[in-house]
């Protein structure tokens, strides 16, 4: 088999992975936050797959004859970009955060080399296009399946459906936005009377999925690159083949299976998988009363302030979630910023770029997009182009409201189409002699040892962790802290399992052991007000009061209105004797947080004490209201001893 063919068979096989990577799951992984249970497989997938065709790439240069090798356009503007973000680390609060998304672009930047050295023409770039497309049709498919709720598709965990295997609709959106769009370009310029027919019904599961899902992003999405697509086709491509009868039947056919799809679709129940994965879902989103659109809107302009107090070098890769709480009330306010709910991304890959990177990074992004604008316009107008033009613009809108650049997929795939792109035309190359290869391959064979070895160790510390919240959200605190103290054993760079771990310690009985694990998580994450909360519990339970209350007076400083900090000083003044400061710690946290039993029965039994019988006797009665049917008993005890 000759150097070509080898090459060939590697692209197809390279295209294969690319468009099974959205359907690679592990039930280990769910539930645990959201989405995450999907995420991290899929960027283990491709991060080793990535690792093995480098490998396969540089052990055949070492092999055979010095091997030719192509710089592409995008070479330096990318490259510059990610030195640059890697040079934000420095200045990092928590490093670790922005080098877990380096190593993952660096994976994908390399990708879309490697795919640019093996694209010799239009019929390679298009069978990678294909590939992708039928990926599209496939996740769509399934998603619609899932939205009549056929039992087939029953088995693929969901927070919120349809989802495809994505776990979230919009995570799906992210994904479709790039690989679609060659359905829809080649559908239109197809000659085989089969493959047009077939481009079709890919195009009618997507569109019905997109639909279905009843993603705002989606919808955004469907109709942006529906208009882009038929705009540059119009405007720009004067050899354009008719639009005939057969096409027109073709369009005809997908559309009435799409109206088919929304008319009979059983009405919406939001259902959920199991009652846990309930409460992880209503603990995620619950007090979300604000729009998501108001939402994103607050989030953004108190993101400026961000940016005004870090413009030039920003506050580091993936560190805005860590700065974030400080400036959630600085211009404008949101209800759903709290304890249970933390910021992970800004839904807006464009500000959250400029805030974690600063100017210098952004321009050296806007670089970037500069020159794919110009070698757009330089590729002519062939269905290829036009496809790749089309899914850029998808993904730039999808990036105005949704985070796509820090998930998986996304960023493989853009990395990738880039490749594509840049093997439209000319490049710049350079003979790879074997020395040179014969050191890639052992540094991508040692990539792929240790790529390999990170499937074993984050997959067994994220099944740890699932354990771990699960019997965290239970309160069944010794077997949370066993678990996440097995999670930290395989990984111990994440802050997540720090948290269970300190807090399975916390309140089970052994403080002392918190400290160290629950100092190390605030060091990492100052703004983190969970984690704080619980070191001061920690701290107030091993006797250091004032340490105590300085953390919870540190939570207050962060949010004003935060019932358990409060709470937490109720009980602290409570122990030092200062009953009247404690009474108005206390009723302050029942006032901020009526919802949770135990801070009205500690208010009534205060101010019980303090002889305040009438607000003794409304916290018992509201404690009445949310109390379990084994706790209701003791309250109209109380309540009877209050002559209520």
């Amino acid at each position: 088999m000759n150097a070509e063919r080898v090459d060939r068979l590697t692209l197809r096989l390279f295209a294969t992975a690319a468009a099974l990577s959205p359907f690679v799951i592990d039930y280990r992984f769910w539930p645990t936050y959201f989405h995450d249970y999907a995420d991290l497989t899929k960027t283990l997938f491709l991060q080793l797959a990535t690792a093995a065709f480098a490998a396969l790439f540089f052990l055949r240069a070492a092999r055979g004859p010095d091997r030719r090798f192509k710089i592409p356009f995008f070479a330096p503007p990318l490259a510059a970009f990610l030195l640059w973000a890697a040079l934000s680390l420095s200045w990092a609060v928590n490093p670790r955060e922005g080098a877990r998304v380096l190593t993952h672009w660096t994976a994908c930047a390399a990708a879309g080399l490697l795919l640019f050295q093996w694209i010799e023409d239009a019929a390679d770039a298009r069978f990678w296009l294909d590939a992708l497309a039928c990926s599209a049709a496939a996740v769509s498919l399934l998603g619609v399946l899932q939205a009549f709720g056929v039992p087939v598709a029953s088995w693929v965990p969901q927070t919120l459906a349809p989802a495809a295997t994505f776990g979230h609709r919009n995570m799906a959106v992210q994904f479709l936005a790039l690989a679609a769009p060659a359905a829809g370009v080649f559908w239109f310029y197809e000659t085989n009377e089969n493959r047009r027919r077939a481009y079709a019904a890919a195009l009618a599961a997507i569109a019905a999925y997109l639909l279905l899902a009843a993603s705002r992003a989606g919808l955004l999405v469907l109709v942006g690159e529906s208009a882009a697509a038929v705009a540059l086709i119009l405007l720009f491509d004067k050899t354009r083949p008719h639009f005939d009868r057969s096409r027109a039947a073709s369009l005809a056919a997908a559309a009435a299976v799409v109206l088919l799809c929304l008319l009979t679709r059983p009405a919406p129940e939001n259902k959920r998988t199991g009652d846990l994965l309930t409460r992880v879902v209503t603990t995620a989103r619950e007090g979300t009363r604000e729009s998501n659109l108001r939402l994103r809107l607050v989030f953004w302009r108190n993101s400026l302030e961000m940016i005004a107090d870090h413009p030039l070098r920003g506050v580091g890769l993936d560190n805005h979630k860590i700065h974030y709480p400080r400036y959630s009330r600085t211009v404008m306010s949101e209800a759903v910023l709290n304890e249970r709910n933390q910021i992970g991304n800004l839904h807006n890959d464009y500000l959250q770029i400029l805030a974690e990177t600063g100017l210098v990074g952004f321009g050296l992004a806007l670089w970037l997009v500069l020159l794919v604008v110009l070698r757009l316009r330089e590729s002519g107008s062939s269905p290829v182009s036009i496809a790749l033009a089309v899914g850029f613009f998808g993904f730039a809108l999808d990036a105005v409201v949704s985070f796509p650049l820090f998930k998986p997929l996304p960023p493989f795939l853009l990395a990738a189409q880039l490749g594509i792109l840049a093997a439209l035309g000319p490049a710049r190359e350079f003979r790879l002699g074997r020395a040179a290869a014969a050191v890639l391959t052992a540094l991508a064979a040692l990539t792929l040892v240790f790529c390999a070895r990170s499937v074993y160790t984050r997959g067994a510390a994220e099944a740890a962790y699932t354990k771990a919240m699960i019997a965290d959200l239970q309160e069944r605190w010794d077997d949370s802290a066993k678990h996440a103290a097995a999670a930290r054993r395989l990984d111990g760079s994440r802050d997540d399992i720090l948290f269970l771990l300190g807090k399975g310690l916390t309140y089970s009985g052994r403080p002392s052991e918190a400290i160290e694990p629950l100092s190390r998580l605030v060091a990492a994450q100052p703004n983190y007000i969970n984690g704080i909360l619980v070191l001061g519990d920690a701290y107030a339970s091993t006797g250091k009061m004032q340490d105590a209350l300085a953390l919870y007076k540190r939570c207050l400083e962060i949010q004003p209105d935060y019932a358990r900090a409060y709470h937490g000083m109720g009980e602290l003044f409570l122990k030092a004797g200062k009953r009247t400061i404690a009474f108005e710690a206390m009723k302050e946290a029942a006032r901020l947080a009526p919802e949770i039993t135990k801070f009205q029965i500690h208010l009534g039994q205060i101010a019980a004490a303090q002889g305040d019988r009438d607000t003794a006797r409304a916290a018992f009665q509201a404690a009445l209201e949310t109390a379990p049917a084994e706790d209701r008993p003791f309250i109209r005890k109380e309540l009877a001893a209050l002559g209520g």
